[in-house]
């Protein structure tokens, strides 16, 4: 058996420690096994050295060539040890530092909300000029809710997403926008940051009205909920651009 037989096992034996649960265990658990290995391996070849033929020994030149391996391949894998701690250190300071946030406003890209009692304040980015545009909500049913809001100069665009309306019931939908001429637009979201999770080694945030989304889909913080009034003088920074690009819902 060779050094790289050894360690193919032993990392395979890492991996399933850090699968395990990420943190000072699995830490540990990768930095025992880099040592563990190195150690069978040099009582493997002892044992060989040991154990071989008098008559027909084995050319020296291998056992050169196998502690070589040795060497490098003990490097990698305390690279790989020490990018794994990295990364859950990496991993924790950012669980912490959003963790702090909850309890903010924050806009994010969606393909789904959800609709209770309380209005949703969402909309999105033209990159160019259009001569029609719409917002698609379709719920689990299939049915397809459509906010038509004609044509638009290339800019932000806002859409309040209001559930009283008797046409959309209480429920989950996914959105989209559609364009002509088409063109990729995102729907923006703006919610409560209610959670901050590791789920399957991905960090989620989980948003009111969204629900749980991966950090690539934030785009901006906006402040807590309670934070203090602007003083007098002062205009709040608003969502949105401007009154005119604020869009009430019209259902079809």
């Amino acid at each position: 058996m060779t050094y790289s037989d050894i360690a193919a096992t032993s990392r395979a034996a890492t991996m399933a420690a850090h699968e395990r649960g990420a943190g000072t265990a699995s830490q540990a658990a990768g930095a025992g096994t880099v040592a563990a290995t190195n150690d069978m391996f040099l009582k493997l070849l002892v044992a060989q050295i040991r154990n071989q033929d008098p008559l027909n020994p084995q050319d020296p030149s291998q056992y050169v060539s196998q502690l070589v391996q040795l060497a490098q391949l003990s490097k990698q894998e305390e690279g790989v040890a020490i990018n794994k701690l990295n990364l859950d250190q990496l991993t924790n300071t950012l669980i912490t530092t959003l963790g702090a946030q909850v309890g903010s406003r924050i806009s994010v890209h969606a393909d789904e909300i959800e609709t209770d009692a309380a209005k949703l304040n969402g909309g999105f980015v033209l990159k160019r000029a259009v001569s029609d545009v719409k917002v698609v909500l379709t719920g689990e049913d299939g049915a397809e809710h459509v906010i038509e809001l004609g044509p638009r100069d290339a800019g932000r665009v806002a859409v309040d997403i209001d559930p009283s309306n008797p046409a959309l019931k209480p429920g989950r939908y996914s959105v989209s926008v559609r364009a002509e001429p088409a063109q990729e637009v995102p729907f923006e979201v703006e919610g409560v940051l209610t959670e901050v999770a590791l789920v399957d080694g991905a960090i989620k945030a989980h948003v009111a009205g969204v629900g749980e989304v991966g950090l690539e889909k934030i785009v901006r913080f906006r402040g807590r909920v309670d934070a203090s009034p602007v003083p007098a003088g002062r205009h709040a920074a608003r969502a949105f651009s401007s009154d005119a690009n604020r869009n009430h819902q019209v259902l079809s």
